[in-house]
């Protein structure tokens, strides 16, 4: 059934003509044949999402999990002779397997996922959830429908035509467009709260141009404090600097964060932000602002617990659910021929 999905994925995205990437006939009929007795060149990579599938979106137990491992290496591993007994290589150019492709860093590297989520000592490990795209949708509708695009067009239209400012609606205005660019920024880059507030207007170069052939324009971010490895039993990696480029895949891609940033500059300060000013900004209780102090973490997770309660929401998020959920998005939700692979995660995310 696995590999009849993966086929059927295939043949639809052949048959919109809609991917870019559309695979041949050929191609859609080796996919069929991928957990044969013979491997083929995309063997090693079904074994990989096969296992992702089974144990971390069908809650298969992890025994379970390394008996089929197992029947896969040693299926390959006894069919013609030495062919497939060694390490996996896989000739990009004529797409013949030699090796085991259980033996494949990825399948490997993917079980040591699996056999980490146990815990260090073989039992569930207590983290508090990772964001879920669901959850982030109801906060997104929730965010929407108490600040409609309305009062946010309404309020910039008041500050050009020097007409009276309704406050009430300048600081709803201003809580929402707090809070989409906070979360949406957060998932995409994978972030922990305390990294993320302490981006300043300097640590941005917007509307950059792609290089070719695409040319797709992005948003430079300079994360400077982005938190290393977590190593088990040992303290947390150091602090390093680190650049992500956020694409613009379409004309509403960078509409929260232009609208933070044009609100920031016309409504709230009268003025741009300089450089060493930060993009998230302290607002205190009586509603003052001071752009050159950090938001605290204490304020994002009291935001972040507010809004929770009132979208509905009953899994209890805090500083890391973000960085969590967006590495799950893409390594276990997205459709199979847009999943991130395990090295491309770790590139991203560094």
């Amino acid at each position: 059934q696995f590999l009849a999905n993966i086929v059927e994925q295939k043949r639809t995205a052949q048959a919109d003509d809609t991917h870019s990437q559309a695979d041949s006939e050929s191609d859609i009929n080796v996919y069929s044949c991928m957990f044969d007795i013979i491997p083929n060149r995309y063997s090693a990579s079904a074994l990989e999402l096969f296992l992702v599938q089974k144990r971390l979106m069908e809650g298969w137990s992890l025994s379970t999990m390394w008996g089929i491992f197992f029947v896969f290496k040693d299926m390959w591993k006894n069919v013609k002779g030495e062919t497939y007994h060694g390490p996996y290589h896989c000739n990009k150019g004529t797409g013949v397997v030699t090796g085991n492709p259980a033996l494949f860093t990825a399948a490997q590297d993917m079980m040591e996922v699996l056999k980490n989520n146990e815990g260090a000592e073989g039992g569930s490990r207590n983290h508090v959830s990772a964001m879920t795209i669901e959850d982030m949708q109801k906060l997104m509708a929730w965010s929407y429908s108490q600040c409609p695009d309305g009062i946010v067009s309404h309020v910039h239209q008041s500050i050009k035509g020097r007409s009276t400012l309704d406050m009430a609606d300048v600081i709803l205005a201003q809580q929402h467009l707090m809070v989409c660019t906070f979360l949406t920024t957060e998932i995409t880059i994978w972030t922990w709260n305390f990294e993320l507030t302490k981006i300043k207007w300097k640590d941005i170069i917007w509307n950059c141009q792609g290089h070719l052939p695409y040319g797709i324009p992005f948003d430079l971010v300079s994360l400077i404090n982005h938190k290393g490895w977590q190593w088990k039993g040992e303290i947390d990696g150091a602090l390093k600097g680190i650049y992500f480029s956020i694409e613009l895949l379409d004309e509403g891609a960078d509409s929260v964060t232009t609208s933070l940033d044009e609100f920031l500059e016309e409504v709230l300060l009268q003025q741009p932000l300089e450089p060493k000013e930060y993009i998230f900004l302290c607002i205190v209780a009586n509603d003052v602002i001071y752009p050159s102090d950090e938001l605290s973490y204490n304020a994002v997770i009291k935001m972040l617990t507010c809004i929770c309660a009132e979208a509905g929401l009953t899994a209890r998020y805090t500083s890391h659910c973000f960085c969590r959920g967006g590495v799950r998005y893409q390594f276990m939700f997205t459709p199979l021929r847009e999943r991130w692979s395990l090295s491309t995660i770790c590139w991203w995310g560094a």
